[in-house]
C-alpha cells in the first residue's frame, strides 16, 4: 500500500473541513512524504514539523540463514580470495551467513542458496541450488578493459587483463557486468527447475583482473548475494524539506477551488425564540381554558 502523500492529504482535507475551523498538522518533514505540486488550500491550517530521530527506530534484524558452498578442484587460490570477501561480508553485515568450500561434489548439502561453481566441468549435484555462479567456458583472451556494472547498481570500475568471449548462441536475459566494450561479463538466466545461473566471463584471480585485490570486492559480492534478498540495502532518502516551501498555499475559497464541505451551519437562535413564544402562547391559552371550565361550574 502505498502512502499518501501530505500535499494530497491536505488537498483532501481541503474539501472537507471548514475553512474556518482551526486545523493543526503535526508531521515529520520528509521531502520523500511531500511529493507532487504544492496545492493551494482555503483552510485555517497550522502546520508543524519535526525530524525524526534516526536512532529511535532499530531495523528488525534478518536472522534467516544464507547457506554458501564454494566448490573448486582447480582453482583453489580463486576460492581462497571468494571466501576471504565473504568473511568480510559477514563480519561487517552480522548476517548468519553459513559458507562451506569443498572440492568434492558429495559434500555439496542439498538446498543451497548460493554454490559458486569454480571448475572448468558443468556443475552437477546442484540439489534445489537457488543460485549458481560458474566461469564460462570458452578460449580466453588477453584484452585491457574495465569490469563496469550494467544494471541500476554501481561500483568503482576494476581493471580487466583476461576474459573469455560470450557465447552467441547463449540467451541471456540479463547483464550484471560488462567490459569497457560492452561485452557481458557477468550475465544472469534463468532455468527450468527455478535456479538462477550467473555466468562469470572472467575468474576471481588477481592475474585476470584486479576484482579481488579492489577494496570494494566485499561490496560489490554484498549486492550479488543480497539482490534478491527481502530486506532492502538500499538507504532510505531522508531529505529534508523546508517549512516555507512543505505547507500549501492559504488562499481565499474561491482561489483555492474550495468545495463546499459534507455538513453546512445553521444558526438555531431564531427558531428556539419561535419555539419558546409557542410553547408559552400554548401554556397560557390551556391555564386560561381550565380556569374557565372550573368558573361554569
Amino acid at each position: 500500500i502505498r502512502q499518501l502523500s501530505y500535499r494530497g492529504a491536505s488537498a483532501m482535507l481541503n474539501e472537507q473541513v471548514d475553512s474556518k475551523l482551526p486545523l493543526y498538522i503535526f508531521t515529520d518533514n520528509y521531502l520523500r512524504n511531500f511529493t507532487g505540486n504544492r496545492n493551494t488550500v482555503s483552510l485555517n491550517i497550522h502546520w508543524f514539523f519535526y525530524t525524526p530521530d534516526p536512532n529511535s527506530v532499530k531495523p528488525v534484524a534478518d536472522t534467516s540463514a544464507l547457506r554458501i558452498t564454494i566448490f573448486t578442484r582447480s582453482y583453489a587460490n580463486d576460492a581462497h580470495y571468494l571466501k576471504a570477501a565473504m568473511d568480510a561480508i559477514q563480519q561487517f553485515s552480522k548476517r548468519n551467513i553459513i559458507i562451506r568450500t569443498t572440492p568434492v561434489v558429495a559434500a555439496i548439502q542439498a538446498g543451497q542458496d548460493w554454490l559458486f561453481w569454480l571448475d572448468d566441468e558443468p556443475p552437477t549435484g546442484t540439489k534445489n541450488t537457488k543460485n549458481i555462479l560458474l566461469y564460462a567456458t570458452g578460449k580466453m583472451v588477453k584484452r585491457a578493459s574495465y569490469i563496469l556494472p550494467a544494471d541500476k547498481q554501481s561500483f568503482t570500475a576494476v581493471s580487466l587483463y583476461k576474459s573469455i568471449p560470450a557465447n552467441d548462441s547463449l540467451q541471456i536475459f540479463d547483464v550484471r557486468w560488462q567490459d569497457g566494450f560492452g561485452h557481458p561479463i557477468l550475465s544472469v538466466k534463468e532455468q527450468d527447475n527455478n535456479s538462477t545461473w550467473y555466468y562469470l566471463y572472467t575468474h576471481f584471480d588477481p592475474s585476470w583482473n584486479e576484482l579481488t585485490w579492489s577494496e570494494d570486492f566485499p561490496a560489490v559480492l554484498y549486492k550479488l548475494l543480497f539482490t534478491k534478498s527481502k530486506v532492502s540495502t538500499e538507504r532510505r532518502d531522508d531529505t529534508i524539506i523546508d517549512s516555507s516551501q512543505a505547507t500549501p498555499v492559504v488562499a481565499t475559497e474561491k482561489a483555492a477551488g474550495y468545495k463546499h464541505v459534507m455538513f453546512t451551519e445553521t444558526k438555531l437562535e431564531d427558531v428556539c425564540w419561535v419555539i419558546t413564544f409557542l410553547l408559552f402562547f400554548a401554556e397560557r391559552s390551556l391555564s386560561f381554558y381550565y380556569r374557565k371550565a372550573s368558573a361554569n361550574g
